[in-house]
């Protein structure tokens, strides 16, 4: 679909038999960061969804390339392993790293890769965590903006509302997520933060999240 170069930053150039995919990437991100300072990234932004198709890669997408062109900032969106949606992206199909449009995507990444990723000096980390699991959740926890996708329409609300009650309680924390809706209307948000006392967004529609525009953009502020 898209054309973001000659695929990998990191691709080796010999024959490496008997090789697992994450091995060669370690080893890669290694090389890399040898050649640079590695320093910590400055925000981490995990996006986590409820449920199956709530939207996570798309709403990703967009904050990851906002904060590259509209902020200017050295950006990076991360997909955990076991995804899969972000490998289709890439001319090069191997599922390895690839630059588009001012973003630097890495497709299934393991949980052990993520520290190297890390120290690549990144000014924003936008991480696709797709839908809750315990692993997902654990990288969540480890983010600066904690963001949870969800739906409030009528045959998905009662099943977000027990997700976010039940969330709060296990962590013990009411304003450390923000919570999302898609597509919902302010009366509807309005009750889910009464009743919750959380942060609760509803997402607006993003046509294209990796051309931002301005009314976009100011929704994807809040975000980051």
């Amino acid at each position: 679909m898209f054309s973001p170069g000659s695929g990998s930053f990191f691709r080796n150039e010999g024959k490496t038999p008997f090789v697992s995919k994450n091995s060669k990437r370690r080893e890669g991100i290694r090389i890399r960061i040898k050649s640079i300072k590695a320093v910590q990234p400055k925000i981490t932004i995990g996006v986590l969804g409820q449920s199956a198709g709530t939207g996570v890669t798309h709403l990703s997408i967009a904050l990851a390339n906002y904060a590259a062109k509209w902020l200017n900032a050295k950006t990076a969106l991360i997909e955990l392993e076991g995804r899969g949606a972000l490998a289709a992206l890439s001319a090069a199909k191997d599922g390895n790293e690839f630059f588009y449009e001012g973003v630097t995507y890495f497709p299934e990444v393991s949980v052990q890769d993520l520290g190297m990723i890390y120290s690549m000096g990144f000014e924003y980390l936008i991480l696709d965590l797709g839908t809750d699991s315990r692993a997902s959740r654990a990288e969540l926890m480890r983010c600066n903006g904690k963001l949870i996708v969800g739906s409030l329409c009528p045959w998905r609300k009662a099943g977000y509302y027990d997700y976010m009650k039940r969330l709060q309680e296990t962590t013990g924390y009411r304003d450390m997520f923000t919570f999302l809706a898609l597509f919902e209307d302010k009366i509807e948000i309005k009750r889910c933060r009464r009743t919750l006392k959380a942060q609760v967004q509803s997402v607006p529609f993003i046509a294209d999240p990796f051309h931002v525009k301005d009314r976009e953009a100011d929704f994807l502020h809040t975000l980051i």
